[in-house]
């Protein structure tokens, strides 16, 4: 936890790797990035080729 502008919390996701630290972002954004996966995850498949043509373009 760091303090942010104004003194707000901020809760930061930090991964331990093997030559380091790597910052994944804040822990809103991580499980927004996670919910968005499990979400994405539950797709029929003909759903998930079209959200991934999607994306691409």
């Amino acid at each position: 936890m760091s303090l942010g502008r104004g003194d707000q919390d901020i809760h930061l996701v930090v991964e331990q790797q093997d030559y380091g630290f790597a910052l994944k972002g804040t822990f809103r954004e991580v499980m927004q990035g996670q919910k968005r996966e499990k979400i994405i995850s539950g797709l029929p498949e003909r759903q998930h080729d079209v959200l991934q043509i999607s994306e691409e373009q």
